[in-house]
């Protein structure tokens, strides 16, 4: 017998038929249950395990580098520093270091950070 390939016609039996053709039917004679499908863009959800960052350097980090980085946490009214630092590597693209003129607390890039095989890894960066 010969393999049966993807694009092959698909054989049923009668009984088998039937049974399709009957819950067709009473799919199609049932009202709506729920509104219709749409297909519009829906807003990405943040993945479990993202964390806020700043890094906070003078310096530019460059793809497959180590930097430490200071955690922030997010509430409903605004974002502010928790204090812990770790270190992460940078798989990204390049950021650029801390040139503002105003506080290391309030300047700096924000960065998405997710931890990737037990190591805080760069997932975006905005400056």
């Amino acid at each position: 017998m010969a393999k049966k390939r993807p694009r092959d016609a698909v054989q049923f039996t009668l009984e088998s038929a039937e049974r399709i053709a009957s819950v067709v039917r009473a799919a199609e004679t049932q009202p709506p249950a729920t509104a219709p499908l749409r297909f519009s863009r829906q807003p990405a959800a943040m993945p479990s395990g993202i964390k806020l960052a700043r890094y906070t350097a003078t310096t530019s980090w460059v793809k497959g580098a180590v930097r430490p980085v200071v955690f922030m946490t997010a509430s409903t009214s605004a974002i502010s520093f928790s204090g812990i630092t770790a270190t992460a590597i940078n798989r990204f693209a390049i950021i650029p270091g801390h040139t503002g003129s105003g506080a290391i607390t309030t300047d700096g890039v924000l960065l998405s950070l997710q931890k990737v095989g037990g190591i805080w890894t760069v997932m975006n960066a905005e400056s």
